[in-house]
């Protein structure tokens, strides 16, 4: 009689190499023994395949599905799921790495705590090469009541880490296959509405960060994915009416996804966006303040090429001229003016303070209340006029510029008296 394991590891992967093997290795090394490991070779074609055999012929606890060509991430996942037979279900990317005792910790906690479906992790990141980068990244949240309403802002937990139980899987179903990206937060957005949710402290998953990583090259398509995935969320538990707090998060997202679409040239797609953002909250978007807060994010974060030109731009081919959104686009264009400033400061280019301060000032008065501005300001006046009239002083008064020395004179009876 076959025994059915406790943890069914599902992995889908398309191109995994060269760090496939290391997180292939990283679950046959757990601790925890008792999981089966179920392997989607999405259509690769770059050697991944035979590494997956010729480590299934080392492991009988792995279990490999082939896809002639790449039919993407969330139905290939889905084809993990679909043969898991253990009580839990835990994921695993194939670039990335899970540290030994990550499948015990949470099979533990999650015997421990019936009422949590859900358990995450703390992660470290690391290079190509395996190496940390920076410090542990605690989860932002541990408990439920917390979690709850956080995710709904955001994703708040590092989602390949992620051990659910298999019973919610059937309950909510799988992935959704029409998403390309943030299928992650869609699922763990339906799966939180079935049951408790919960991260640990430890930090038991290593995500790498490498330039073919998704979530350096598709920001725009993900950030459209996870403004409909909290779309539907709100739906399902509002109906059409959400709380406004909550229709502001949406309203953000959509504005986000818009700049995120301009940047990468996609402006149709972009105006799309902000079509939605003006359906759920055309009173927030037409006030300007949240287009600011959003648009400045993006655009005071990076060094961006011509960033006064790109806000104009930005504004022009998105948005409506209302009076809010031409007062959001002042503030923001004084903020570049301000961040020339402050950086100017620093460097001392006083040029650069001199074509942006007075600018700045006049766009966003608020300026005035700033006092570090004013002392930019002022040191910048002094060099620019009283430096000048100190030099014309000392061309006419040599003396100025060179005072003859003051000093005290022996007189030889053992007093002294100043003299030059």
């Amino acid at each position: 009689m076959t025994t059915v394991p406790r943890v069914s590891v599902v992995m889908s992967v398309f191109n995994g190499m060269p760090y496939l093997s290391e997180a292939v290795e990283s679950i046959l090394s757990q601790t925890f023994t008792d999981f089966e490991f179920i392997i989607t070779d999405d259509g690769s074609r770059d050697g991944t395949w035979e590494a997956l055999t010729t480590a299934a012929r080392r492991d009988a606890r792995i279990r490999l599905i082939r896809n002639p060509s790449n039919i993407g991430a969330a139905p290939a996942r889905n084809q993990s799921m679909a043969l898991a037979t253990g009580d839990y279900i835990a994921g695993q990317d194939a670039d990335d790495i899970s540290h030994p005792e990550r499948l015990a910790r949470q099979v533990e906690f999650l015997d421990a705590n019936l009422a949590v479906g859900v358990l995450g992790t703390a992660q470290t990141f690391v290079d190509e090469a395996g190496r940390p980068l920076g410090e542990m990244q605690d989860p932002v949240e541990t408990e439920d009541e917390a979690l709850q309403p956080l995710l709904l802002d955001m994703n708040c937990f590092c989602a390949a880490s992620v051990m659910f139980r298999r019973s919610l899987l059937i309950r909510v179903g799988g992935y959704d296959e029409t998403m390309a990206h943030s299928e992650d937060y869609d699922l763990l957005l339906r799966l939180a509405e079935a049951t408790k949710i919960g991260n640990l402290l430890e930090g038991l998953y290593s995500y790498r960060q490498h330039a073919r990583s998704s979530t350096r090259t598709h920001r725009f398509e993900q950030m459209q994915d996870k403004a409909a995935a909290l779309q539907r969320a709100l739906a399902r538990r509002y109906g059409q009416t959400p709380p406004e707090p909550l229709r502001r998060l949406l309203v953000r997202d959509y504005l986000r996804a818009a700049c995120l679409g301009f940047f990468v040239g996609e402006v149709e797609p972009a105006r799309e966006e902000i079509a939605k953002a003006v359906q759920f909250g055309n009173e927030a978007v037409l006030a300007g303040s949240l287009v600011e807060e959003v648009f400045g994010r993006y655009v005071l974060r990076q060094q961006l090429h011509e960033p006064f030109q790109l806000v104009e731009s930005l504004f022009e081919q998105l948005l409506p001229p209302t009076r809010g959104i031409a007062r959001a686009k002042s503030r923001l264009v004084s903020q570049l003016h301000m961040r020339e400033v402050f950086e100017g400061a620093a460097r001392g280019e006083g040029g650069r303070i001199d074509r942006h301060w007075l600018a700045g000032l006049r766009l966003d008065p608020r300026w005035a209340r700033n006092r570090g501005v004013w002392v930019i300001g002022a040191r910048r006046a002094a060099q620019r006029y009283l430096g000048p009239l100190v030099r014309g002083l000392a061309s006419w008064f040599p003396g100025i510029a060179h005072p003859p020395a003051v000093v005290n004179r022996d007189l030889g009876d053992g007093t002294t008296r100043l003299g030059s």
